[in-house]
């Protein structure tokens, strides 16, 4: 349902392949996005591979708001998968370097970035190619860099890592260079706290940590330190500007439960003012729950769901007034959706929900209509 799979998918894919894809390490998708990603891949391209023209395209239409990769840098990226020259590359190999563009840690996007630009297999780039890849490295992350600035850090990553003096960096050169340069590492800091924020093993309260690293690592915080209070404002800042956000993890960090009773905490004003985010203004409520997938995962977890639909619906209803009696007629709707998606999307539900069962499971939201 929408480019990032956010409820369900129900296609004949290889479940097998796709879950062993989704626990290889150097992955960063998640099973559902890795389902949604794949039949797009098989519809357009029944023989299992496609042209780096091909693969660019797709991702850039499948990659949520706000994450698409730089352009220049992925057909670079393409173009070094392309082990055999023959202009095609599969699924797996494209994943699998997408997953290091977008959501890897430090290591993997040096590493990524060094392929790209060591097209030749030589084992070492030169300083314009170096340039040139941090630019659209730095593009993808934070939408712009200082041109002179970065020229600065280049010129003095090749004065501490290019020992022989040659002109060029090998990958272990690259790598310990960009460690040691303070402005580089600052900017690998977002890397690194993505990948923690978007780990499913990650509890909320460390993922809450991870925006606060990045909010810092982006100067987005008044007092601009690790210890700084994250705001819930700063925090879908960080959520909608970033690239390489998982939308499962984004969904389960919106989903999350507020500490006591407080019902307004900080995780509920987050989830408010990130569905803020979204133009709902005179969409019907399906397509308005379409556009929230290209945003987000719904998570696994019921409650979770229960949170994120209240909360998205009252947004619907604060900028389509009328439409429903109140919040409660439309959180009741938006749910029977979504879960009529899940029920036709489950790839182990087989007696599907009826249209006689959905219209008496959604009139429970509206009991004053006439159903005559």
């Amino acid at each position: 349902m929408g480019a990032c799979g956010c409820v369900g998918v129900a296609d004949s894919v290889n479940e097998e392949a796709i879950n062993n894809l989704a626990r290889d390490e150097r992955c960063g998708f998640d099973s559902r996005e890795l389902r949604e990603f794949y039949k797009q891949w098989s519809k357009q391209h029944p023989s299992g591979r496609a042209s780096k023209t091909q693969i660019a395209a797709l991702f850039e239409s499948l990659s949520c708001e706000g994450n698409a990769p730089d352009k220049d840098l992925l057909d670079r990226l393409l173009a070094a998968l392309d082990t055999n020259h023959d202009g095609k590359i599969d699924f797996k190999e494209a994943i699998l370097g997408l997953s290091a563009f977008m959501r890897g840690n430090h290591e993997a996007k040096v590493q990524v970035l060094f392929m790209a630009l060591d097209t030749d297999g030589s084992g070492s780039v030169s300083k314009a190619e170096l340039w040139d890849a941090l630019m659209a490295q730095m593009r993808s992350a934070h939408g712009g860099t200082a041109a002179e600035s970065l020229s600065v850090t280049v010129d003095a990553i090749f004065a501490k890592g290019d020992l022989d003096r040659d002109g060029t960096l090998s990958l272990t050169e690259l790598l310990k260079t960009v460690e040691s340069e303070p402005g580089l590492r600052l900017h690998f800091t977002v890397a690194d706290e993505l990948l923690k924020f978007n780990s499913s093993e990650s509890s909320k309260s460390k993922r809450l940590e991870s925006l606060r690293a990045v909010a810092v690592a982006q100067a987005l915080l008044p007092d601009n330190t690790q210890s700084a209070a994250l705001t819930p404002a700063v925090a879908v800042q960080v959520l909608t500007t970033t690239h390489g956000m998982s939308p499962v993890a984004i969904g389960e960090f919106l989903g999350s439960k507020d500490e006591g009773d407080d019902k307004d905490g900080f995780y509920k004003q987050t989830a408010r003012l990130f569905f803020a985010t979204f133009d709902l203004k005179g969409l019907h409520l399906d397509v308005a729950i379409r556009r929230l997938s290209r945003r987000l995962c719904l998570p696994r977890e019921s409650q979770q769901i229960d949170r994120i639909v209240e909360t998205f619906a009252a947004a619907y209803c604060l900028e389509n007034p009328g439409v429903f009696p109140d919040d409660t007629a439309a959180y009741l709707t938006a749910f029977a959706i979504v879960m009529l998606n899940a029920d036709a999307h489950s790839v182990n539900n087989k007696k599907k929900m009826t249209k006689d069962q959905f219209v008496k499971n959604s009139g429970l939201a509206t009991p004053a209509v006439d159903k005559a």
